[in-house]
Parts: structure tokens; C-alpha cells; sequence
């Protein structure tokens, strides 16, 4: 009788030892189903906030313009007739462009597009300007024709809200359009300007980035 108890009291033990490790296995495949649930959460929201830039990204569409169409139009002296108070100039590639903050591509018909996804001068890191290439063309100077003419060392001079903001350009690189690290947010106060490559193709985007050196009112 005491050996039948025993082999019972023994079994039950095993069977006690097989339902804990089962339920402690359940509780652990619980847990990894809930951080993977929640990790697809992020991920989702990640790629829905990329997704959300992505859409709002020029496509450089519809580039070209009639000469009846500009909003700039040359007067006879072959100056523009009227100046914007916000805009970019790089003296070396012949660029005299306005600057307009737009919450759409259409802001490119006016001018340079300060995107509005990104920063802005006044509050430092990365802003981001996107410029037609060949809406107009020299010897006009609101246009991005001569960008790839840009090199490290150049000035940039952004005049915005009424300050002036120079940038001394450090880098020219071309990227692909679906490229969103040229975008992204900075420590360092700089000035991204981007328009598309090679010229009368949007294939891919010519970056042009520039330190801040100084600001003046």
C-alpha cells in the first residue's frame, strides 16, 4: 500500500511539474506575442509618418513654364521686375531665387519651396529648400539651371523674414528621390537645397548643403 501511495504521490508530482512548465511556456509565448504586437504598432506608425513625408515630397512634375506663364517676368533692363523679400542667393551659380513656405508642390511655381516639414532659419537645423531646374533658365536667375555648378566652399545667402542667414556649402551629392536622409533633422544649423538630375530629367535629386556661418538682421 505504501509503494502504490507513493508511485501515486509521485506521478501527480510529475504531472504538477508538466503543467507548470507548460503554463510558464504560454505565459512567455504571451509576452513575446504582445511585444511583437506592439513592436509592429510602432513600426506601422513609423512607416505611416515616413509614408505621410514621402507623399508630401516634389515630384518635379511638369517642370517646364511658357514665357506668358512666369511669375517673374524680365523687364527690358533684364532684371526682375519684382523682388521677394525671402530668398536665396548663390552668387557663384547665377541664382537669385524667392523663397516661399508652401504646404504643396504648386509653391514651386512661385519660387524655392521652404518645406514645411522641416525646419526653418530662424530655429536652426536642417531647412530645407526644393527648386525647379528648368522652369526657367539663364540668364534668369529664380532658377536651380546652374546648381551642379555649386561647390564646397561656396556662399549661400538666405534672406528670410528679414534676416540674413550665409552658409558656407560643405557637401554636393546626388541621391535617389525615395532618399529622406538628406531631409532629416540636425543639430547643426544648415541649409539643404535640393532640385532635380541631370537637367530636364527627374531621375534623381542633386543636394546641396551649406554650414551656417553667421546671421544678421
Amino acid at each position: 500500500m505504501n509503494f502504490l501511495r507513493d508511485r501515486i504521490i509521485e506521478e501527480r508530482k510529475k504531472q504538477n511539474l508538466f503543467i507548470g512548465a507548460g503554463l510558464t511556456l504560454l505565459a512567455i509565448g504571451l509576452i513575446g506575442a504582445s511585444f511583437s504586437f506592439t513592436f509592429n504598432i510602432f513600426s506601422l506608425d513609423d512607416q505611416q509618418a515616413v509614408s505621410g513625408i514621402e507623399s508630401r515630397l516634389p515630384t518635379f512634375a511638369n517642370a517646364s513654364i511658357s514665357a506668358d506663364q512666369e511669375v517673374y517676368p524680365e523687364s527690358k533692363s533684364g532684371a526682375q521686375s519684382t523682388l521677394h523679400r525671402d530668398r536665396l542667393v548663390i552668387a557663384g551659380a547665377n541664382i537669385d531665387m524667392p523663397v516661399f513656405l508652401g504646404s504643396t508642390e504648386k509653391t514651386l511655381r512661385k519660387g524655392g519651396w521652404l518645406f514645411s516639414e522641416t525646419s526653418r532659419p530662424e530655429k536652426g537645423g536642417n531647412s530645407v529648400i526644393f527648386g525647379h531646374r528648368y522652369m526657367y533658365r539663364p540668364p534668369k536667375q529664380n532658377t536651380f539651371w546652374n546648381l551642379d555648378k555649386v561647390k564646397a566652399g561656396d556662399l549661400m545667402v538666405l534672406y528670410w523674414q528679414g534676416k540674413e542667414y550665409r552658409y558656407r556649402v560643405s557637401e554636393t551629392k546626388v541621391v535617389e528621390p525615395t532618399d529622406l536622409s538628406v531631409i532629416q533633422p540636425t543639430d547643426d544649423s544648415i541649409l539643404t537645397v535640393i532640385t532635380c538630375t541631370p537637367l530636364f530629367s527627374t531621375k534623381q535629386r542633386l543636394v546641396v548643403i551649406g554650414e551656417l556661418i553667421n546671421s544678421a538682421n
